[in-house]
């Protein structure tokens, strides 16, 4: 029939988002996102090729980089040394942003990627609670996770 609408569903109402800042804290770590030129380049510029790496070390897929606790809270100090803004994306769990810039965050942000000033630091929070395994950390621009800037977690 013309003229008849067609009535939708409400869209049903979204859960208040969980606050991390005033939950325990199992462990406290820091990640460096950081860029240089590898090799010895002894004077001359052309020996070295750019590095991206977290904590020292360019990514390897055999090495696991960071260990959580599965159901617990980690509080991670995300620093970024390089004049380049990095986002870092974490799979798997979201991160609730607790400070940025060494300022206390008022307001309750979940990021599924959080993007680290040039030479700034950033602080979140992560519920490792829904996911027992190996996953991985990395810089969101593909020229850096590919020069390394990648980490492996796992949580047990």
């Amino acid at each position: 029939m013309a003229g008849d609408a067609t009535t939708t569903a409400a869209v049903p109402g979204q859960p208040i988002p969980r606050d991390l800042r005033t939950a325990t804290v199992t462990a406290e770590r820091e990640l460096i996102f950081a860029m240089g030129m590898d090799g010895n380049m002894g004077g001359d510029m052309g020996g070295g090729m750019m590095s991206a790496t977290i904590n020292g070390q360019v990514f390897d897929a055999t090495r696991v980089d960071t260990t959580v606790q599965f159901d617990s809270v980690d509080e991670w100090l995300l620093t970024n040394t390089s004049p380049l803004d990095h986002p870092m994306h974490l799979h798997v769990w979201p991160m609730q942003i607790i400070e940025q810039s060494g300022q206390p965050v008022d307001t309750i942000m979940w990021q599924n990627v959080v993007t680290i000033p040039a030479r700034s630091s950033m602080r979140v929070r992560i519920a490792c609670d829904d996911f027992n395994g190996r996953t991985v950390y990395h810089c969101h621009i593909l020229d850096h996770e590919d020069s390394g800037m990648m980490g492996v977690i796992t949580a047990n």
